[in-house]
């Protein structure tokens, strides 16, 4: 596990280093946009080509922000608690941040993750929690239980990677 894990950030940093030589090569020949507006879309071009299958269990993968009131984008706590509050119990903006913050560190070996892009997923199928956060950062984008319903982004990720049926 080890060695695969070691191969794929192998793998991922060739396709990083191959974005931005494409980029740079690209920035020559641009005439109408700036250099750092190519280097961003390449950037985000090679991110979303770059999908590590992370089949670790029982550590998680996710590194939160060492500041706590950093782990929300201005005003997406509140956005996300009146979203998903209800749904996992809990009563206050700060409860909800508190769980999604404890599940994104977790152990279990029943939590399934990976990550995708800038994100990392993590789903327990045990009890259907579903969490998303930045692999750079360490912050929380949501924290929800799936329902079951078609279309789930990372339900949908981990179907397409072989990690969950």
């Amino acid at each position: 596990l080890d060695a695969y894990i070691a191969a794929k950030e192998a793998e991922e940093q060739a396709l990083r280093e191959e974005a931005e030589l494409a980029g740079k090569e690209f920035v020559k020949n641009a005439s109408d946009k700036t250099a750092k507006e190519v280097i961003e879309e390449t950037a985000i071009e090679a991110e979303e080509k770059v999908v590590e299958n992370v089949v670790e269990r029982g550590k998680s993968v996710w590194t939160p922000t060492e500041n706590k009131n950093g782990l929300w984008n201005k005003g997406k706590l509140g956005e996300h608690f009146n979203k998903h509050g209800a749904e996992v119990g809990a009563l206050t903006k700060e409860q909800y941040s508190e769980m999604a913050y404890n599940f994104g560190v977790k152990q279990s070996d029943s939590i399934i993750q990976t990550t995708k892009g800038a994100y990392i997923y993590r789903f327990d199928p045990v009890t259907n929690e579903v969490f998303v956060g930045t692999k750079a950062g360490g912050k929380i984008k949501t924290y929800y239980i799936w329902d079951g319903r078609t279309g789930d982004a990372v339900i949908e990720c981990l179907r397409e990677l072989g990690l969950w049926n």
